[in-house]
């Protein structure tokens, strides 16, 4: 409505019953003027390694989780 009132008038879009007024003019332009309108794309989140998850079984030895999946 606001690109309506900016092409047509404010009076226009009131007259109108706050809608796009039908003048082919304004019609035409809002489409056209959305078109260009495109949204920011989220910012890029980079990607943190992340070291194994270590578990400690007894004070001073650890174990990998995998380590049990590769056992016999």
């Amino acid at each position: 409505l606001v690109l309506a009132a900016y092409n047509a008038g404010e009076g226009a879009v009131q007259k109108h019953n706050n809608a796009v007024p039908p003048y082919p003019e304004t019609r035409s332009y809002v489409p056209a003027v959305l078109r260009h309108y495109q949204p920011a794309p989220p910012p890029a989140v980079p990607e943190v390694p992340v070291a194994p998850a270590v578990r400690e079984y007894l004070p001073g030895t650890r174990l990998a989780p995998d380590v049990l999946d590769r056992l016999p």
